[in-house]
């Protein structure tokens, strides 16, 4: 299908028993971007705080795209407003209408699904905007103007602030400390994470502000970088090796990433985690052999356990105008073997560049082992980092809204057909591994 050239951003807006209308609708603007809309709308009278973007209608080429915004109650908005019950009167499409039914419920009760993240809860806004500004004037900054969202989804919500002194930036993480017995959860390491980095690798990762690791929050400066998606003309080699240095830095350091709160994902728990998906997948537990073989070799090879990004495709790294390569957004970083990032890397890019870019992150471990040890780690990281992808994939569609998980169960999904296409070459080259033997 064709990629929608427009979209057209639909508002809901609770208030005073209904939801703001604009005539014989909800407010709705077309604009070319979120910051776009969200001020195109306060000319509607939605001058609340957003929670999040809620539904999502394909378009095509001719017909735009749309999508619903949620906001928390304008409590000072002089826009007229349509009663809960008479909702399905309104000229709006049957998703729309259905989620907005949904909205007029939770506005009712107070009653809000657990797994809904803190941003997208109203009363948020305040104290995370408040921390902001508190946190920029700290560092020695001039606001200028108001925080602004920059985007808000399933797993962080991301404000922008201007000041005298450059543009800083504000992300919520996904997730929920440790309390009681349980564990953290989801990404709530990433703040201190991200601030252990920034004191040890200085301009190579985001410049960290603040951190506020019992919300989870942090504020870094504009990183002023063009990501790697985006430079298409250019090599992306230097992309890697930068990856490489940055593990290299931590590799044997488990203590001190354990000591932030990063999640251990060597091969071995990789590969009791491949246990659990086989328990309803026949493929998958027929290849449960292999995978404890390949798991093994590389959880003892030469290569020591290090840092994992997690998610490291061409959008997580970008080049400043001054050459430095900044690798950012470490959500997902755990304790695992380091060659696991790079297939996530890979698959964005054309297959001709592959060979090249493989060959230039192995180089930088040319003093662990030599070059057809390493060769040999690689490949077989390149089977286990699919399986790696499908884990996570399956963990975020567990831990998110019912509304929210479909990316993610379709990227497991994907993440799976790439593992068995990379398990079939493995034992193509391998026929020992083959079941049954060669």
């Amino acid at each position: 299908m064709p990629e929608p050239t427009r979209t057209r951003y639909l508002a809901l807006a609770p208030h005073r028993g209904g939801l703001i209308t604009a005539g014989t609708t909800v407010p709705t603007v077309e604009a070319p971007d979120l910051g776009s809309a969200l001020t195109a709308l306060r000319g509607h009278g939605v001058d609340a705080p957003l929670l999040r973007p809620s539904v999502s209608i394909p378009g095509d080429d001719t017909t735009p795209r749309v999508v619903v915004l949620e906001f928390d109650t304008a409590e000072h908005s002089d826009a007229p407003t349509v009663p809960f019950e008479n909702l399905p009167d309104l000229d709006l499409p049957a998703p729309v209408t259905d989620r907005a039914l949904q909205l007029a419920e939770e506005h009712r009760t107070g009653v809000i699904p657990h797994q809904r993240p803190t941003w997208a809860r109203p009363g948020w806004h305040h104290a995370f905007v408040t921390w902001m500004r508190d946190a920029a004037a700290a560092a020695g900054a001039t606001t200028v103007g108001d925080p602004r969202p920059v985007q808000h989804w399933a797993l962080s919500a991301v404000w922008r602030l201007d000041t005298g002194e450059g543009a800083f930036y504000a992300k919520a993480i996904y997730g929920h400390p440790a309390h009681d017995d349980a564990p953290a959860h989801g990404f709530w390491h990433e703040p201190a994470l991200t601030s252990l980095l920034s004191t040890e690798h200085g301009q190579g990762v985001p410049e960290t502000v603040a951190v506020d690791t019992d919300r989870g929050w942090i504020l870094m400066r504009d990183m002023r970088v063009t990501t790697f998606g985006d430079r298409t003309d250019e090599p992306a080699a230097p992309a890697l090796t930068a990856l490489a240095d940055i593990q290299r830095h931590w590799a044997g350091r488990t203590a001190d990433l354990t000591a932030v709160g990063c999640p251990d994902r060597r091969p071995s728990i990789l590969y009791e985690q491949a246990r659990e998906l086989a328990s309803d997948d026949d493929a998958l537990a027929e290849a449960l052999p292999t995978i404890h073989r390949l798991c093994e070799r590389l959880e003892h090879g030469p290569i020591p356990l290090s840092l994992m990004h997690g998610d490291y495709h061409d959008q997580n790294v970008g080049v400043r105008d001054d050459g430095v390569v900044v690798a950012y957004d470490w959500s997902d970083g755990a304790i695992g073997h380091p060659f696991l990032d790079v297939g996530v890397f890979l698959h964005r890019r054309a297959e001709t560049e592959r060979a090249d870019l493989a060959a230039a992150y192995r180089d930088r471990w040319r003093d662990y082992a030599d070059a057809i040890a390493l060769r040999d780690l690689f490949d077989i990281a390149s089977v286990l980092s699919c399986l790696n992808q499908v884990v996570t994939s399956r963990d975020l569609a567990a831990g998110v809204e019912p509304d929210d998980r479909d990316p993610f169960v379709r990227g497991q999904a994907h993440a799976l057909s790439l593992f068995f296409a990379a398990l079939d070459e493995w034992r193509a080259a391998h026929p020992e591994d083959r079941p049954g033997g060669p």
